[in-house]
């Protein structure tokens, strides 16, 4: 008898990956799914941690806030979404560079909500999966200061 027949195929959906996340330990989508934080920067360390070891950038999504208090915050991967049109590049006014677009509707994110009778975050949304390439190893350290850079020079 052939050992391939009869032989259950390990299933690769992204439930089974594993990722190991520095400072955080190894997780699985359903790991993830199911933590929780005691604060919103607890959350974001985390996210920014993840997103360093798999190899994408991160923008702030949406915030709810009540009574100042953080009631829902998202994370969205950096190529989420399109880039808002800009009329004078369309029209040939301005004499700026039109830069490539670099947003792919990438739906991958992480979004959290408080609980109030738990007094903790709760993950209530994560979606691993991009429609993009990601970063390798050898380039997430050049991406990070890139970023770092850019935030200083421009804000």
């Amino acid at each position: 008898m052939d050992p391939s027949e009869n032989e259950e195929q390990p299933s690769s959906s992204f439930e089974d990956v594993k990722v190991h996340v520095p400072k955080h330990g190894i997780f699985s989508v359903s790991d993830i799914e199911a933590m929780k934080f005691n604060t919103v920067d607890e959350a974001e360390s985390f996210y920014n941690a993840y997103f360093m070891a798999v190899g994408f950038g991160i923008r702030k999504g949406d915030k709810g806030e009540f009574n100042a208090l953080i009631r829902r915050r998202e994370w969205v991967c950096n190529k989420e979404g399109t880039r808002k049109a800009n009329k004078s590049l369309e029209q040939g006014e301005s004499s700026r560079y039109a830069w490539r677009e670099t947003r792919t509707l990438c739906g991958a994110k992480l979004r959290i909500g408080y609980s109030v009778a738990t007094k903790v975050y709760v993950v209530k949304a994560f979606i691993p999966q991009h429609n993009h390439m990601l970063a390798t190893s050898n380039q997430i350290p050049s991406f990070v200061l890139i970023d770092m850079l850019a935030r200083n020079l421009w804000l």
